[in-house]
């Protein structure tokens, strides 16, 4: 997704298995994750 943005460890984790596997939920755990990040 975004790969220049400085994601926490779970967050690239995710990105990996998203580029791997393309899994719906884990595409939106990342959303979630990187919504979360913005916000705090």
């Amino acid at each position: 997704m975004l790969a220049t943005y400085s994601l926490p460890k779970r967050c690239v984790t995710y990105e990996k298995i998203i580029h791997m596997q393309y899994l719906s939920l884990t595409s939106r755990r990342v959303e979630q994750c990187i919504l979360k990040s913005h916000v705090l």
